[in-house]
């Protein structure tokens, strides 16, 4: 099975975000662009701006094809494979020793948290994917995630109860 490791609501609500805020403001200043009889510096300076804010209308793109939007967590009957671009690391079922649902950064339980596969008995704990290294790392927190790990693994994922309570 292969998800996303940032939730897929989440990418889509950021991306729409950075679209509406660039293409509002693209359109108000293509309405304002002011045709002068010679080329002038305010003009030059309105078509820089134009082309800096077309190219942020670009930047779900590359946040697709190489930020967050390109990292994925593959679980098969091997083991966990956390994977980015030239970047892999993997886990046998065997190697992983905890699943931990961690506190995001301001240590609530949300849906913004992630669970992390620890192959350490005791484990540092993560607040963030820029934390993961090839000991530790995880997707974030969605619907039916907890169901596929079990599938594939008999450990109980710890503090799950936690935001199992709050969904009620």
């Amino acid at each position: 099975m292969k998800l996303r490791v940032v939730s897929p609501r989440e990418t889509i609500v950021k991306y729409a975000l950075i679209e509406v805020f660039s293409i509002l403001f693209f359109l108000l200043i293509l309405r304002n662009l002011t045709p002068y009889r010679y080329f002038t510096v305010m003009q030059l300076l309105q078509y820089a701006l134009l082309t800096a804010v077309g190219l942020f209308i670009l930047i779900p793109v590359w946040l697709e094809l190489f930020g967050f939007g390109s990292i994925r967590l593959i679980l098969t009957k091997r083991g966990v494979v956390y994977q980015k671009r030239k970047l892999r690391y993997r886990l046998a079922w065997e190697d992983v020793r905890r699943i931990v649902l961690t506190p995001d950064l301001y240590g609530s339980v949300s849906k913004r948290c992630y669970i992390v596969f620890y192959a350490e008995d005791e484990p540092q704990l993560i607040g963030a994917r820029s934390e993961f290294h090839a000991g530790a790392f995880g997707a974030q927190y969605r619907k039916g995630l907890p169901e596929a790990i079990a599938r594939y693994c008999d450990l109980p994922i710890e503090n799950l109860s936690a935001i199992e309570r709050k969904k009620r």
